[in-house]
């Protein structure tokens, strides 16, 4: 289901539009990243949402959510390192300085 939210997100040419800006603040909580056939799904969400997004995201802080998520849910888990490693790499690229 992230996935393909994250694919019809990622074909939006401008910002993202408020109907994805108001799953935002759901997909930071850290019960969503519990079942762990999810995090494919939703680190790629997110990585569009930075794509598309990245100064609503800044404004508003919502990056420091996701840090939050990268430090508590996926760097942890030697499962899912990689995929907070790939998140990092993202905000990293997206979030200006």
């Amino acid at each position: 289901m992230f996935q393909v939210l994250a694919q019809m997100l990622e074909l939006h040419t401008t910002d993202a539009p408020a109907q994805y800006r108001s799953l935002l603040p759901f997909l930071l909580t850290l019960a969503v990243w519990q079942q762990k056939g999810s995090i494919p799904g939703l680190v790629k969400l997110l990585k569009a949402f930075l794509a598309r997004d990245a100064k609503e995201v800044a404004a508003s802080g919502q990056f420091v959510q996701m840090l939050g998520v990268i430090q508590q849910r996926l760097i942890p888990s030697k499962a899912n390192d990689g995929w907070g490693f790939e998140l990092l790499q993202a905000i990293v690229q997206n979030i200006p300085p």
